[in-house]
């Protein structure tokens, strides 16, 4: 979704608009990265931050003044996430799509669309990493944190509970079994 929200804003801003090619794919990196977060807010990373949207939709109709603080910080969250995301993500996409393409569409005169589509393929494996690693990674830890909840009481494995537990299964999988002696009682000496 988020390669053709890029596609169609860089389409647009070049053709239709007429920007340089290097102010369009600006244009529609940054386009796609706000897509992209709203995406995996609500998708890809959704169970890191489901917890925080529950305790926003609730306090929305409570009115008692602790609620309204909880509310400011659910959003204070999402929004440190957002920027965390942009800057990330942005930086990563917006670096590398302007580099790639002044590489692949001006110096290698490939067409802007397909050179486009290589920057994004690039770039896409980076990103993910760092949303996996630093954006996402702390929100269900923060949500759990603003709850007063542990993640016990939610019957749930944090990120680096489940890369744990599956390491170890993985581990045990290669290891080699344990030889088992069994003792007849007698001695042989």
């Amino acid at each position: 979704m988020g390669t053709a929200v890029q596609f169609t804003t860089l389409f647009l801003s070049k053709e239709v608009a007429h920007f340089n090619y290097l102010v369009a794919t600006a244009i529609a990196v940054e386009t796609a990265v706000i897509h992209n977060f709203v995406w995996h807010e609500q998708f890809t990373w959704a169970d890191r931050t489901k917890l925080a949207r529950t305790k926003l939709y609730r306090t929305r109709f409570d009115r008692t003044k602790v609620n309204r603080t909880k509310f400011n910080q659910a959003g204070g969250r999402c929004l440190r996430r957002f920027l965390r995301f942009n800057l990330s993500n942005g930086g990563v996409s917006i670096l590398g799509n302007l580099v790639l393409m002044k590489l692949l569409f001006s110096q290698a005169h490939l067409n802007y669309l397909v050179a486009n589509a290589l920057a994004i393929a690039l770039c896409s494996v980076a990103n993910f990493l760092l949303s996996e690693t630093w954006v996402f990674a702390r929100a269900f830890v923060d949500c759990l944190r603003y709850s007063g909840a542990s993640s016990h009481n939610y019957n749930v494995e944090l990120p680096y509970q489940r890369r744990t537990r599956r390491a170890r299964s993985v581990f045990q999988r290669l290891a080699p079994p344990t030889p088992v002696s069994i003792s007849n009682g007698i001695n042989s000496g």
